[in-house]
C-alpha cells in the first residue's frame, strides 16, 4: 500500500537502518553512502498494529451493510491512509467499534 524507498533520493545510495537502544524513535535509516537522515523507523510491533488496523478497513469497506455515514467514514480513512497520514486515536477508535459492530 505503501511506497517504501530503497535508495537515497540524494545520491542513489543504499539506504541503511541503524536501530536506537533509547529515546523515543525505533530506529534511524539513512544513505550509507553520503549520511543523509530519510526518516524514523518504526517498530516491529508498531508496523504489526497499522498492518491490522488496515486489514480492519479493507474489510469494513468491503460490506454492503455500512450506513451512509459508515460507509463515507470508512472511505475517507481509507484515502488517509493511502496518503500516508496517521489516523487520531477517535478515529482509530471508531475503526474498532464498526469492525466489532459488523465482525
Amino acid at each position: 500500500m505503501h511506497l517504501t524507498l530503497t535508495n537515497c533520493p540524494n545520491c542513489n545510495g543504499p539506504l541503511r537502518e541503524l536501530i536506537l537502544h533509547s529515546g523515543l524513535h525505533y530506529s534511524r535509516v539513512e544513505c550509507a553512502e553520503c549520511e543523509r537522515f530519510i526518516r524514523w523507523g518504526r517498530s516491529p510491533s508498531s508496523v504489526a498494529k497499522q498492518q491490522i488496523l488496515e486489514h480492519k478497513i479493507n474489510w469494513l469497506a468491503a460490506r454492503t451493510s455500512l450506513n451512509e455515514w459508515e460507509a463515507s467514514f470508512i472511505a475517507s480513512i481509507g484515502q488517509q491512509i493511502d496518503n500516508r497520514k496517521n489516523l487520531s486515536p477517535k478515529q482509530t477508535e471508531w475503526v474498532e467499534r464498526l469492525y466489532q459492530k459488523y465482525a
